[in-house]
């Protein structure tokens, strides 16, 4: 039978959407289970609240106090466990020294159902500290040859790359890429590994090679367009740029927002140039330009609203904490100012960390709103009931702990917005940079035009 101590680590981390509640929730048919109370527990409660919501400025200050909390009452697997999820919360905060840290208390076998996640999450850490070669090697093993782990593959080749051994981050991702895809996300990462491959072997100069990658690519994965815009770059580095049009014409209906379809807009009349079809080079010059300032402009319309802190407020208004996550506040974000920038917002690793933990703070506020909740929380999630009144010692740490809450909120409001800013400038600054070269090389052009006629 799990101790409570245990029950509570996990109990707690599942509640607030840090971990997963699968193993430890309640057989259906069950009454909750009786469970006594102590003064530690209450302190080990008050600890993993804090230690994964961000509410102490250093958590690996802590570690050796909720260590011994843990170790005198979990099996060493479930002690093992307890570090593993800690390490993997604090790596999703983006606290890559202390999740290494909690990673290395591990210091044993870890269950088999966790073995193969932790191997990712250690290389992961290694990689955010830019370790490159260590993750490699963790990596190796567990990628293995053509029965490894996407996954796995593919983040191998990624440490690979970082690390500066190119060659063999190629034979990798061969093997990645020319793998029957099982699986939606086993496609999206062949994809992935395929695409990098075309881009690689550009670098290299090998039209070839980067053909028959590209090719690999599925016309209907999330990365179909990415494909066919680095095809068009290999026909045109092979001299072929009727080929390169023709892929690039394919993308000019896209979302003017996203910068594959901005990208192939000062392609396709670049290629037209190639060709000698002056008039069609010019007016695709021209629609191209046109393109580029209308979408600046409403660029500028859009970074106005992002600069207003309340856009978030507003994205989750009537909205309960404990049906957020990263997945729905895009989704609802979806019907904002912010829509067509919001591919843009949602991969930028930094902003995503932040969302996560603001969303684990609002849960966080919901769960210790009263003693209460916690226990029910707990009796939902686990099947369990305090078999004695909350102490007063636990309700006073948690009024303690939500008078803090409100100033990381605001603190992580301010956070995301300058994120959002700096994002929505990244692509200002690239889309500007496609006006002023489409607008030179159509001055080129039309000086290539009027010499012709002198």
């Amino acid at each position: 039978m799990k101790t409570l101590s245990y029950i509570l680590l996990y109990g707690v981390l599942a509640t607030c959407g840090l971990a997963s509640a699968e193993e430890l929730t309640a057989p259906r048919g069950t009454s909750p289970q009786q469970v006594a109370y102590t003064n530690q527990h209450r302190e080990l409660i008050d600890k993993w609240l804090q230690l994964t919501h961000g509410l102490v400025d250093a958590p690996a200050r802590h570690f050796t106090r909720l260590e011994r909390l843990t170790s005198d009452n979990l099996p060493p697997q479930q002690y093992r466990k307890s570090w593993y999820l800690l390490g993997r919360a604090l790596y999703g905060r983006g606290e890559y020294e202390a999740a290494a840290v909690a990673l290395a208390r591990i210091g044993g076998r870890l269950p088999e159902d966790v073995r193969q996640d932790f191997t990712l999450l250690r290389a992961q850490v290694l990689m955010a500290q830019s370790d490159y070669e260590r993750a490699a090697a963790v990596l190796g093993p567990l990628a293995g040859r053509r029965s490894g782990s996407p996954y796995a593959q593919y983040n191998l080749a990624v440490a690979l790359l970082r690390a500066g051994h190119q060659s063999q981050a190629i034979d990798t991702l061969e093997t990645l890429g020319s793998l029957p895809a099982g699986t939606v996300e086993a496609e999206a990462l062949r994809d992935q590994a395929n695409i990098t491959l075309g881009y690689l072997y550009l670098e290299r100069r090998k039209a070839k090679n980067a053909r028959e990658a590209l090719q690999r690519a599925s016309l209907n994965g999330p990365y179909a367009n990415h494909a066919l815009l680095a095809l068009g770059w290999v026909e045109w580095q092979a001299r072929n740029p009727r080929l390169a049009q023709s892929a690039w014409t394919e993308l000019l209906d896209g979302d003017p927002a996203s910068p594959i379809t901005q990208e192939a807009l000062s392609g396709v009349p670049q290629a037209l140039w190639r060709l000698e079809s002056h008039t069609q080079a010019r007016k695709k010059f021209d629609a191209a330009i046109t393109a580029y300032q209308t979408q600046l402009s409403r660029l500028d319309d859009i970074i106005g609203v992002a600069r207003e802190e309340a856009w978030l407020t507003m994205v989750l208004a009537d909205a309960s904490p404990d049906d957020l996550n990263a997945r729905t506040v895009w989704q609802r974000m979806d019907h904002t100012a912010l829509a067509p920038y919001l591919r843009a917002l949602s991969e930028d690793p930094g902003l995503q960390q932040n969302l996560q933990h603001y969303l684990a703070l609002l849960r966080l506020n919901n769960l210790t709103a009263s003693p209460s909740r916690l226990q029910g929380a707990m009796a939902e999630h686990l099947g369990i009931v305090m078999s004695q009144p909350i102490d007063p010692g636990l309700e006073r740490d948690l009024q303690r702990m939500r008078q803090q809450i409100p100033f990381h909120l605001a603190r992580l409001r301010r956070n995301l917005r300058e994120q959002a800013l700096e994002v929505l400038a990244r692509q200002r600054q690239q889309l500007r940079q496609y006006l002023v070269n489409a607008q030179y090389a159509l001055a080129r052009l039309l000086d290539e035009l009027a010499n012709k006629k002198s």
